[in-house]
C-alpha cells in the first residue's frame, strides 16, 4: 500500500487559502478605523485646553468653542472688540501649547461695534 502524504500543493491546481488575505484585510481595516476616533480625541482636547485658558474670566462666559479638524472656532458675544482679540491670543496659546498644529479662527462678535 501507498502512503498518501498531504502537505501544501504547489503549482496550478494548489488551493487558494483565503484566510490569511482576510487576516491581513481585518487588520488593516482595524488600523484605519482607529484614525477617526484619535482626530476626534484631538480636537476634544483642543478645545478642553482653550476652554480651561477662558474659564475664570467673567468676560468670556459667552464665547462657546467647537473644534473639527484641528480647527477651533469661537463663536459668541463679548462687550468690546479688545475683549474679543483678548480671547482669540488666549486661545491660541491654549491650542499652541497642545502641540497638534491647531488652527484657531474668531466669530466672535462685539457689542461695541
Amino acid at each position: 500500500m501507498n502512503a498518501i502524504v498531504s502537505g501544501p500543493k504547489m503549482g496550478k491546481n494548489a488551493p487558494v487559502r483565503p484566510f490569511p488575505i482576510l487576516g491581513l484585510l481585518v487588520a488593516l481595516s482595524c488600523g484605519r478605523a482607529s484614525r477617526p476616533s484619535d482626530a476626534v480625541a484631538v480636537d476634544v482636547e483642543i478645545e478642553r485646553a482653550i476652554l480651561w485658558e477662558l474659564r475664570d474670566d467673567a468676560r468670556f462666559k459667552e464665547i462657546q468653542v467647537r473644534c473639527q479638524d484641528r480647527v477651533a472656532w469661537l463663536r459668541g458675544t463679548v462687550s468690546t472688540a479688545a475683549v474679543a482679540n483678548e480671547a482669540l491670543s488666549r486661545a491660541r496659546k491654549a491650542a499652541r501649547a497642545q502641540a497638534y498644529g491647531a488652527e484657531v479662527r474668531s466669530e466672535i462678535r462685539s457689542r461695541s461695534q
